[in-house]
């Protein structure tokens, strides 16, 4: 039986007009963790290194201010997160 930390997913994000490749992983119900593997851009302008994401009624929240990022890395989750035999979630 998979756990929620058995998967991982990586994507590549539009970031300031530069590649972000974040690692994903569910840490439990509703909450995620994306890592930052790299970013093509100006050191000075990367994203945040880690984030800590968490699924709301009608958007995405998180450990950062930074609201696109969260609402594409979050777009991201909802598009292509699923771990066989569970549900979608829907939010809190």
């Amino acid at each position: 039986m998979e756990t929620y930390s058995d998967v991982e997913l990586e994507t590549i994000i539009n970031y300031r007009s530069c590649a972000a490749c974040y690692r994903i992983q569910n840490e439990s119900e509703g909450i995620f963790s994306a890592y930052l593997l790299y970013f093509d851009g100006d050191d000075s302008q990367a994203p945040p290194d880690g984030i800590t994401l968490v699924k709301g009624i009608r958007n995405w929240t998180g450990s950062i201010e930074d609201e696109i990022l969260l609402s594409e890395l979050g777009k991201f989750i909802d598009a292509n997160w699923a771990i066989p035999g569970q549900k979608p979630f829907v939010g809190l």
